[in-house]
Parts: structure tokens; C-alpha cells; sequence
């Protein structure tokens, strides 16, 4: 029987596959330990609070803007979201 993987790693493998299929990024460690800095340290934009352990941030990543779903209790960016940019027709 196989090792089971935990929840966390499953995470980050989820987000670093939804960053390159939805912005065209391919996320390495360095980069989502960095990504997680910005979160932890105030410099993102809070959009959702889903719930006590789950928040939607927007900030700058190479001058691009990414939308990202992060888990405050395993500090851990579960995600990447399209960016919402529906207008009005």
C-alpha cells in the first residue's frame, strides 16, 4: 500500500496547477513561500473571507494580478482563481 500524502501538499500541488493553467505560471517553492510572505504580511487585498480558516486574496505577482484562496491554518495558497472580469453587456 502506498504512503498517503497529506492534505497540505496536496494543496500546493492543486494551486501550482490551477496558476499554470490559469495565468500561465509555473509557481516553484521560492515563489509560493513568496506569495504566502505577502499574504501573511498585510501587502494583498483581502477580497472573501469564506470562512475562519479560508480567505480570497488579489495582489501583484510580476506585474500581473493573481486571485489566490488561502488557508490561514495551514498557511498554505490552496488556489489560483480566474480574475473576475465580467462587465455589463
Amino acid at each position: 500500500m502506498g504512503k498517503r500524502v497529506s492534505k497540505g501538499k496536496c494543496q500546493r500541488k492543486h494551486a501550482k496547477r490551477r496558476a499554470l493553467e490559469r495565468y500561465g505560471i509555473d509557481f516553484n517553492h521560492q515563489n509560493m513561500i513568496e506569495l504566502k510572505r505577502h499574504i501573511m504580511s498585510g501587502r494583498s487585498q483581502n477580497v472573501v473571507t469564506q470562512s475562519n480558516r479560508v480567505t480570497i486574496h488579489t495582489l501583484e505577482w510580476q506585474g500581473q494580478t493573481v486571485r489566490v484562496v488561502y488557508d490561514k491554518l495551514r498557511k498554505n495558497i490552496v488556489s489560483f482563481l480566474p480574475l473576475l472580469d465580467k462587465t455589463p453587456e
